[in-house]
């Protein structure tokens, strides 16, 4: 561990202030960035399938994450199925 030299007492006053203000917003809870994500799933070069990825806040302060993916291209005309799939959460 290191060990500050001695400060003048303006100084360390200073440095005193600048560590709690520092330490004080490090606790702050910062809300969680909102996403979408978009992809194409490929299989040799060739389109099978599209999976789209969210997460959004809602207006009670809870968040909401979805997956959703779906068959295209020669795939889709085989499977025809869709997968969605939720999760509703809160920070604390």
């Amino acid at each position: 561990m290191t060990t500050l030299p001695a400060l003048p007492s303006p100084l360390r006053l200073a440095w005193l202030i600048l560590v709690l203000l520092a330490s004080a917003g490090a606790g702050a809870e910062a809300p969680v960035p909102t996403f979408r994500a978009d992809y194409e799933i490929r299989i040799n070069g060739f389109g099978v399938g599209r999976a789209t990825f969210t997460l959004e806040r809602l207006t009670d302060g809870s968040y909401l994450y979805r997956q959703r993916s779906r068959p295209t291209g020669l795939a889709g005309w085989f499977r025809r199925e869709r997968v969605h799939e939720s999760s509703r959460w809160r920070l604390v």
